[in-house]
């Protein structure tokens, strides 16, 4: 925008002056090239030799800070944040030279910019002088050659600092357009089919592979879920049990075989379609900086009170939010903070079982809590989802007594097919 309203302005301007004196046209014009091309290249050039390196160190500084937020409770158990703050502030110092250097380029442009347009202003006026002396030019005129100079300043001084933000944002264009290039984890169909959210789920040889991956997570995988039956998968840690889920939640595409919602190929359908039906816990649940109450309504956003409740009741929550000075309007602090990782846990769990969708998946529900609320949660899990359409991701085996079982193992991958009644065990 700077540098195409002084194009107009100067075609016109210059134009302009012209038709009064040719000699002032051609002053003007070159004092234009100068203020508006020549100050904002050697901006250019002298930024250049800046910019990269301070692009780099901005991201530096940021990670750095970023991490020390994130990790300060083991750095100050270690004894190690010292040590990790000084290095943050060695990474600010010298981003704040090679700001200073950028500083001093953009004011070297802006200066060479009003010297142009000074120096044009005095040399409009001075060939107006001698037109006027000589009979050219009428004597109010010479105002205009002096003043019009001056105005031009204000369109001609935003240049240098548009050019070297231009030369910031070229290589933030150029980084987004690779993340834009790379292929997505998930490919939306161009005419996806329309269809009610499933309630059962399957799977077809399936293999799935994490990009950059060199083997496949699962391989060669055959599973039913139909409506109204329940699944435990079980299996040690890099089983593939998170990339199964994955693949079920339509956040990963199969490397072969098929995932069905209903019957129907999940490629088919619109990701959103697929999770529509699916109320999940992950094995980590993200908490935002607001109350009790408005973290469960995320899932159920009309649920009433007493809703809340009793989903918190079901996920063995009951007596702890009994403690809460504000009940359901508690703040939960930044990332929430204040809860610790077994409440964070349950308070997922009572998040799907608010949401009630056709089918329930709960990844590790009974992660990071001790064995005693562990199993009193494991129990009402199994009451609440029975008659429900569920799978159930867990290292502990002996939690899901009586349900059918699709047992991981971490190194060999056999096809299995899993469409038996609750008490029947498969493994692979």
């Amino acid at each position: 925008m700077p540098a195409a309203a002084v194009a107009v302005v100067g075609v016109v301007t210059t134009a302009g002056m012209a038709m009064l004196l040719p000699v002032a046209g051609a002053v003007v014009g070159v004092g234009l090239l100068v203020a508006g091309v020549v100050a904002p290249a050697l901006t250019v050039w002298a930024a250049h030799r800046t910019e990269r390196r301070t692009s780099a160190m901005r991201g530096d500084v940021l990670g750095r800070t970023l991490e020390l937020l994130d990790a300060a409770p083991d750095l100050l158990a270690f004894n190690a944040a010292d040590r990790y703050r000084a290095r943050l502030e060695e990474a600010d110092r010298t981003l704040s030279r090679l700001l200073r250097r950028a500083a001093i380029a953009r004011g070297l442009g802006g200066s060479i910019g009003v010297l142009a347009i000074g120096a044009m202003s005095v040399a409009a006026t001075a060939v107006g002088v001698v037109a006027v002396r000589a009979g050219l030019l009428p004597g109010p005129a010479l105002a205009v050659l002096a003043l019009t100079p001056l105005a031009l300043a204000d369109v001609v001084a935003g240049l240098p600092d548009a050019a070297v933000r231009l030369l910031t944002a070229l290589p933030a264009a150029r980084r987004l357009a690779e993340l834009e290039s790379r292929p997505s984890p998930v490919a939306e169909p161009a005419f996806p089919v329309l269809v009610d959210p499933p309630a059962g789920l399957a799977t077809r040889q399936l293999a799935v592979r994490w990009p950059d991956a060199d083997r496949d997570a699962v391989h060669g995988l055959d599973m039913t879920l139909r409506q109204g039956t329940r699944l435990a998968i079980t299996g040690p840690s890099g089983s593939g049990k998170s990339s199964l889920v994955a693949a079920l939640m339509r956040t990963l595409d199969p490397a072969e075989g098929a995932v069905l919602a209903d019957g129907r190929d999940v490629r088919d359908l619109a990701s959103d379609t697929v999770r529509e039906g699916i109320a999940w816990c992950g094995a980590t649940t993200h908490l935002f900086d607001n109350t009790l109450r408005a973290n469960l309504l995320l899932a159920s956003p009309a649920a009433t009170d007493h809703e809340l409740v009793v989903a918190l009741e079901r996920a063995q929550l009951g007596g702890w939010l009994a403690t809460l000075p504000d009940g359901l309007d508690t703040a939960l602090g930044e990332h929430g903070g204040a809860v610790s990782g077994g409440e964070r846990q349950r308070i997922g769990v009572a998040r799907a079982l608010l949401a009630d969708r056709p089918v329930t998946i709960l990844d590790e529900p009974t992660g990071h809590l001790d064995a005693r609320t562990a199993d009193a949660l494991a129990d009402e899990l199994l009451d609440v989802t029975r008659g429900r359409t569920a799978l159930i991701v867990t290292h502990r085996p002996e939690q899901t007594p009586g349900l059918p079982r699709l047992h991981l193992g971490r190194l060999e991958r056999r096809t299995v097919s899993v469409n038996a009644p609750e008490g029947v065990q498969a493994s692979s």
